[in-house]
């Protein structure tokens, strides 16, 4: 029997979600944006690390950032994935399109970002003394040799080691020679221009390209290294302060013809020649 004109524990219609809702207990910030730049709804977590975010509206970077993203989305196109930084955090961005809005979901990937780049350092540099790695060198070598050739301006190599380093690690153990490696390659970095180009050529060995630069005027350049070298404070086990030197050999793209083998193989020499007078 139906009483009131009502079926007994018929089920109840759920109330409508509110817009934006759904998210409001996410960990991660979540930002809803009407096409017009208004941000209509954001979550607890896009507040705290978003204060004033929807006040702001299209004028916060945030937002500005997104809806110049969604602008460029192709038709038909339901998301799209970006990485922006804002302070010192880097965040993952799934911008998604709904009808006159876009819901933004984000992620802190700041150590995931640190990650990628110690990463590519690794691939790139030389671990101990973070100047580019044998292979990168040669390459950037190569490069410079070919635009100096085609533009026709000086370019010079120097090659330069560590004088002793073989009596260093057997008198004072690695770990000193580590160190004086790591401080040479901390000097090179201090020493020369943004425009050279400064690798770990192999073992105690460097290779420093100065481009615009001729063998000459180069000299000025490895006058600066030594200065700083005499300042190394390199600190050894009975106490004793360890002086670091280095010889160098420096050589000129000439004649024109020159390739990056010829021209390392010049500086070579002029290596060889300079630690052969010095042992004398």
């Amino acid at each position: 029997m139906v009483e009131g004109g009502r079926k007994p524990n018929a089920p109840r219609a759920k109330a409508p979600r509110a817009p934006g809702t759904a998210h409001d207990d996410a960990p991660y910030p979540v930002i809803r944006v009407v096409a017009g730049g208004a941000v209509e709804h954001t979550n607890g977590a896009a507040e705290i690390v978003f204060p004033g975010l929807r006040a702001r509206g299209a004028s916060h970077p945030l937002v500005a950032g997104i809806l110049t993203a969604a602008a460029g989305m192709t038709r038909g196109s339901r998301f799209v994935d970006r990485e922006e930084a804002h302070g010192d955090r880097v965040w993952a961005q799934r911008i998604v399109r709904e009808p006159g809005r876009f819901t933004v979901y984000m992620t802190d990937i700041t150590e995931l970002t640190l990650a990628r780049e110690e990463l590519r350092l690794l691939e790139t540099h030389d671990r101990l003394t973070t100047l580019l790695s044998r292979g990168l060198l040669l390459d950037r070598l190569t490069e410079a040799v070919h635009s100096a050739l085609r533009y026709k301006f000086p370019l010079s190599l120097a090659l330069c080691d560590v004088d002793g380093m073989h009596q260093i690690n057997d008198t004072f153990g690695h770990r000193v020679g580590d160190e004086v490696l790591g401080g040479v390659g901390a000097t090179l970095k201090g020493c020369l221009r943004a425009e050279d180009i400064a690798g770990r050529y192999g073992g105690d060995e460097f290779a420093i390209v100065f481009p615009h630069t001729t063998a000459y005027d180069a000299v000025i350049g490895i006058d600066r290294i030594r200065q700083r070298l005499d300042r190394l404070d390199i600190r050894t086990k009975p106490a004793h302060a360890l002086k670091v030197t280095m010889s160098y050999g420096v050589a000129d793209l000439s004649p024109r013809d020159m390739s990056e083998r010829d021209l390392l193989d010049a500086a070579q020499k002029s290596l060889a020649e300079a630690k052969s007078s010095t042992s004398r």
